[in-house]
């Protein structure tokens, strides 16, 4: 008996939650030629992308048996302009889009999948009637397939601005001993021109507001982790010591101290009383009689 496994068979489940091609994309929405089974958020410091994902609605008329046969399956389906509606991108989909296909559509009785095998483009097959997955294909079966493309936009609004919307924790352009500045919070200098920030990465830089544009801001230093091994904390840290010592300490378990040398540790170490951000975007520690006895200059 042969038997046939579709690959990622795609409907629209109702008029009413299908939009507009051109439209706003949902999950179980018709749009870009099919319909949406993902959305995904990538944000960057400056920018934000929405990754929309579809799937065909029309069945591939050809079969295969052996995971070789996919390039030119794929590319025969792009070459043809009933079956690509228009779109030259489609390909067959990965372990993670299938799986979230079955879990985003199928569950909740859209797509119109039949309870069978789906495979992916990677040895990869889930039964759709119980959920069970598998890591192989059975080379007996044929299989058939049902494409799906992936789309990139801006997301609406403003893109995301990590050194704008980061808070400002202190007042003033300068630290005290025993201060700390965390991810998303900054340091700003007097003026107003440099802050010194704590990035969603976990790293300590010192930018400069360079304006008028929606994300002002360009980075002119960024803090050294040479060092690995200690503290490991759930979130990454600059830290004003009580003894003066200035250290950046990430939470992918690297960091730098300012006493790095036996030299510095000399002239810093309980020699200080605060540390602060100057006009030019030097951070400097600065004695009792207003002295500086240690600076970070950013590139100019």
């Amino acid at each position: 008996m042969k038997v046939t496994i579709l690959v990622l068979v795609c409907s629209l489940a109702s008029t009413l939650l299908c939009l507009a091609q051109t439209g706003t994309p949902v999950i179980g929405g018709d749009y870009g030629g099919g319909m949406v089974f993902d959305l995904k958020e990538v944000k960057t410091s400056t920018t934000c992308k929405k990754e929309i994902y579809i799937c065909s609605k029309m069945d591939d008329p050809k079969q295969y048996k052996y995971q070789a046969e996919h390039g030119q399956l794929t590319k025969d389906f792009n070459n043809d302009p009933i079956r690509n509606v228009g779109f030259n991108d489609w390909y067959i989909p990965s372990n993670n889009e299938l799986i979230a296909l079955y879990e985003n559509l199928h569950k909740k009785g859209w797509g119109g999948f039949n309870q069978i095998e789906y495979a992916s483009n990677n040895l990869f097959r889930i039964v759709f009637k119980t959920g069970e997955k598998f890591g192989s294909l059975n080379p007996i079966h044929s299989y058939s397939t049902r494409m799906v493309r992936k789309v990139t936009e801006n997301c609406s609004g403003a893109a995301p601005c990590e050194g704008k919307d980061a808070v400002k924790k202190y007042q003033t352009s300068s630290m005290k001993l025993g201060d700390k500045l965390q991810e998303n919070e900054k340091l700003m200098s007097a003026n107003g021109r440099f802050q010194l920030r704590g990035t969603l990465d976990g790293n300590f830089v010192i930018e400069e507001l360079v304006g008028p544009v929606d994300c002002p801001f360009s980075e002119k230093y960024r803090f050294p982790l040479p060092h690995s091994g200690g503290e490991t904390p759930k979130v990454s840290f600059l830290r004003y010591g009580a003894d003066g010592n200035v250290c950046v300490v990430s939470k992918q378990g690297k960091w730098n101290c300012a006493t790095d040398g036996l030299d510095a540790m000399a002239v810093i170490l309980n020699k200080s009383v605060k540390l602060e951000l100057t006009d030019e975007g030097r951070l400097i520690l600065v004695d009792s009689n207003g002295n500086e006895i240690w600076h970070i200059s950013p590139e100019k």
